[in-house]
């Protein structure tokens, strides 16, 4: 009973990115990573554009910078928001460090189109997880008229 009001109450929030055409920037920082070893050693950090398709799916791409490795990586993904400004996504890294990351997080709206983002990632090849922070704006195209 409770899992199924659980539920009810995630279909009825709304989406922090809605409506669907919502186009957004996020930049972010690993916090914390579990290779970490000394301040500065190891950072990373990122860029990443989105497209909100729908209420709930969102495609991103995007740069991934890491200190160890300097050459950049492109990131292809997506979001899912299964509960109003809860994520969980799926993103592939692209580069000389290649892999694939799984994770979760949650945006905190700060005013009409600015956002604070937390997350957490997996890596598969690396084995190890990171976590982030992030500064997000998002924005809508105006319609356009047909005339």
């Amino acid at each position: 009973m409770s899992l199924l009001l659980l539920i009810q109450q995630g279909n009825a929030q709304t989406n922090p990115f809605a409506p669907p055409g919502t186009r957004s920037v996020h930049a972010y920082t690993d916090v914390y990573k579990t290779n970490f070893e000394r301040p500065f050693r190891k950072l990373q950090a990122g860029l990443e554009v989105g497209y909100l398709v729908n209420s709930k799916l969102q495609f991103t791409a995007g740069m991934e910078f890491w200190n160890e490795d300097p050459t950049p990586m492109a990131t292809i993904g997506n979001r899912y928001y299964p509960f109003g400004a809860t994520f969980v996504r799926y993103r592939a890294l692209v580069g000389r460090s290649a892999d694939v990351a799984l994770g979760f997080g949650h945006s905190f709206k700060i005013g009409e189109k600015f956002i604070i983002e937390a997350a957490s990632d997996y890596y598969l090849d690396e084995r190890e997880i990171g976590f982030r922070l992030g500064f997000g704006y998002r924005w809508r195209k105006a319609a356009q008229s047909t005339f």
